[in-house]
């Protein structure tokens, strides 16, 4: 299973939907959204980037960016 910058940023944006406009959570995940769109990043170094920058994935994500079989 291979996870691309587009399908993990669609799911950020998804989750985005259920926070207030302004809310920090909000903002980082924009912020995240941006850095993944701006770059050819792989699924390991966005899982990296999203745990440093302290956002906290739910289990199936955390399984999909492990990319677990």
């Amino acid at each position: 299973m291979t996870v691309n910058g587009i399908d993990i940023v669609e799911q950020l944006r998804g989750r985005m939907k259920f926070f207030h406009v302004g809310d920090p959570v909000r903002m980082d995940m924009q912020k995240a959204c941006e850095v993944i769109e701006g770059s050819g990043l792989t699924a390991e170094s966005v899982r990296d980037w999203l745990e440093e920058q302290g956002v906290k994935l739910t289990p199936r994500q955390r399984k999909t960016l492990f990319l677990e079989d």
